[in-house]
């Protein structure tokens, strides 16, 4: 009865879509953890009340990360296949935040992230697969000494499972989305020690979280989008095969109909609305003196400023050369 209410109390807030079922989970398991006494005593009021508490307890430690990296760079590895002909190791040193799987790219080429995010609540889920991905993530989060950055609505799982006991998650709360917002000025502060716009992707959702770091220039790598072109073939990935799940077997049209319900013109949609989500993103970083860019060497993610990725790396050329000194 009390999750029933929860869930109601959320379709009544007009949070929509991974936002409220993200909301409406966390808050349903952090009920469902309440003893039989409690639920006894208290209202659906008052249990809504000590849910949102404890929410706000779990997402209220990020504030130490406001602005910890103010002034330096960082790069955002998604999982797109552009970063196969990379070489990442020039990211040995900088300031890395890896999203789903690309933490099995960091190992092999030697990277520390200092950041590992996940957000979708597929990877939650308990199926033997899903079960070895969280405890290869816990295992590269603790040999890198990275932040695991999860959605509250993972808290439950993780707790359950006894999983990353040695380096406690992070989480956030996304609520309501971000393209809800007429424009750039009209989003509220990205404060993960309160609330965020729910974003379309985790890649988009590591943006705000290194806004929120106080990045002054952060690379985006691995957005290429391109399967939209190619959505008869499976997703290729930057990190390879798929060792968790057979998603890369199936043509991407086919995978977003089976997991999303979507046709091929959903699908379009769904892509055309990261692309706005992307150039509103990049707006709020000008905005605040901060830069996005897009570093990818292909790819269809056209609405954020491109930087080829090698000249990020060149050493700088010294005046003496230019003068054509010895």
């Amino acid at each position: 009865m009390i999750a029933n209410r929860v869930t109601r109390v959320w379709h009544e807030s007009g949070v929509q879509g991974t936002a409220r079922r993200l909301a409406a989970w966390a808050l349903t398991k952090i009920v469902h953890r309440c003893d039989r006494a409690a639920r006894a005593l208290l209202s659906p009021r008052s249990m809504m009340t000590l849910a949102s508490r404890q929410t706000a307890s779990l997402i209220a430690g990020n504030r130490d990360l406001a602005d910890r990296y103010r002034g330096q760079r960082c790069f955002i590895l998604a999982s797109g296949p552009s970063t196969l002909s990379q070489d990442l190791t020039h990211l040995r040193g900088e300031c890395v935040i890896a999203v789903n799987e690309m933490f099995l790219r960091t190992q092999r080429d030697g990277l520390k992230p200092i950041t590992l995010m996940i957000q979708d609540i597929e990877y939650f889920g308990d199926t033997p697969g899903y079960r070895r991905f969280l405890e290869d993530l816990e295992f590269a989060a603790h040999s890198s000494g990275a932040d695991v950055v999860f959605p509250v609505g993972a808290h439950c799982v993780v707790t359950e499972r006894g999983l990353f006991r040695d380096n406690p998650p992070r989480y956030y709360l996304p609520v309501g989305r971000l393209l809800n917002y007429p424009s750039a000025e009209d989003v509220p502060p990205l404060d993960f020690a309160a609330t965020i716009p729910g974003m379309p992707t985790v890649t988009h959702t590591a943006i705000a979280l290194a806004l929120f770091m106080g990045f002054s220039e952060i690379y985006l790598l691995g957005v290429d989008l391109d399967f939209i072109v190619n959505s008869t073939t499976p997703i290729r990935h930057g990190y390879g095969a798929n060792p968790y799940n057979e998603n890369d077997r199936v043509p991407a049209a086919a995978l977003f109909a089976n997991k999303m319900g979507w046709d091929y013109p959903t699908l379009l949609a769904e892509v055309a609305d990261h692309l706005r989500s992307y150039a509103r993103l990049h707006e709020i970083a000008a905005s605040s003196a901060q830069r996005l860019y897009n570093a990818n060497p292909g790819g269809l993610l056209e609405t954020v400023e491109r930087r080829p990725y090698e000249s990020l790396f060149q050493p700088p050329v010294s005046r003496r050369t230019l003068q054509g000194l010895p």
